[in-house]
């Protein structure tokens, strides 16, 4: 018997979902499109941009093109807070445009069905009144288009084109920041209270981006999900990735082999989730340990895999994965594409159209 597919075909075209790609700002949850995501790294170094607006704090270079970098707070108009190491920094795409926004954290990517999707609120309120006033109340709520609501609670979706690309009728420079003096109009120093230490690996982040691929397109690059299983890294092609979600009970199968965890509801569709530790060779997952899965879809195979958390999204070319070195050959390598670094580690880029079609997710009876 197979146990790979979730729901069939038909009954996924029942529910259409949106995926959505979810951070936090300043404990507030936002999302958009996942579809605009191309990179996701931690903070970097920013250079300043003495001309910039006030929202955008400088710039990065990311591989040869320099890429404007916008704090969503400033956006807001609220208090611009100091920047930490654990912080990142997402670069979306929109109208042609890349840019790269600071947030405290890379939540997940949810497949959100459309029903649960809400418009925002106009509060019952008109923009009448003074101009000022009607500016200030705009900028609070213009890039907000609408609400998503999710197992984890509410998110904010944000309208990246009008994040980008809005000014009319709201000159940030006309409202000066709370922390800032009206006739200050000096750029702001990036981290002014980093130390020493935090300053240099600020600094040796900004190199690392700099590093130039040549005609990265050309080499094939694709948006990769950095994860962990059983302690170990892996990078997941973001396009196989469905969602990621928690998992709150998982009900056995009845004569499965222990990578079969068993099934588990995730908003009304039964899903079987999967442990992939007996193809890599890692330690075994145990079922009342696993709180955290990726859903992934290949063709018209559905299932979640058992993971330890989600870190990153970066961007992955052929030159960057290097052949699985000889010491680790034997531990499921026909299952990994290549290697690559991160944060000082080395992972495995797993090839799940391989896992897939060698059936190793098929019980026989």
């Amino acid at each position: 018997m197979s146990v790979t597919t979730a729901a069939s075909a038909s009954e996924a075209q029942q529910t259409p979902t949106r995926p959505i790609f979810v951070f936090e700002s300043d404990g507030i949850r936002y999302g958009f499109e996942a579809m605009r995501v191309r990179e996701v790294f931690f903070l970097p170094q920013v250079a300043p941009l003495p001309e910039a607006p006030r929202d955008i704090i400088g710039a990065i270079d990311l591989r040869g093109r320099i890429v404007p970098v916008m704090d969503l707070q400033r956006r807001f108009g609220y208090t611009t807070r100091d920047y930490c190491l654990t912080d990142s920094a997402i670069v979306f795409e929109c109208d042609g445009l890349l840019v790269a926004l600071v947030v405290n954290a890379v939540i997940t990517v949810c497949d959100v069905p459309l029903e649960d999707f809400r418009e925002a609120p106009t509060y019952g309120r008109s923009h009448g009144g003074s101009q000022a006033a009607s500016e200030a109340t705009a900028r609070h709520h213009r890039f907000i288009n609408g609400i998503a609501q999710t197992p984890d609670g509410t998110v904010l979706l944000l309208d990246c084109s009008q994040l980008v690309h809005y000014s009319e009728g709201l000159d940030l420079d006309e409202f000066p920041l709370e922390d800032e003096e009206p006739d200050d109009d000096r750029p702001r120093e990036f981290c002014p209270n980093a130390t020493p230490e935090q300053r240099q690996v600020f600094q040796k982040r900004a190199i690392a981006l700099q590093t130039r691929t040549d005609d990265a397109a050309k080499s094939g690059a694709q948006p990769t999900a950095i994860i962990e299983i059983s302690g170990e890294f892996f990078g997941l092609d973001l396009q196989v990735v469905r969602e990621f979600c928690e998992v709150s009970k998982i009900v056995p199968v009845p004569c499965c082999p222990d990578r079969i965890l068993g099934s588990t509801n995730l908003r009304g569709e039964i899903l079987t989730l999967v442990s992939l530790h007996e193809v890599l060779g890692l330690t075994a997952y145990r079922r009342e340990g696993v709180t955290e899965a990726v859903v992934v879809e290949v063709g018209e195979t559905v299932f979640g895999i058992a993971i330890d958390a989600v870190f990153d999204v970066m961007q992955l070319t052929s030159d960057d994965l290097s052949p699985t070195p000889t010491a680790l050959q034997g531990r499921g390598e026909e299952f990994v594409r290549g290697m690559a670094s991160y944060r000082g580690k080395i992972l495995g880029v797993l090839d799940l159209p391989a896992i897939v079609e060698r059936e190793v997710l098929v019980v026989d009876d």
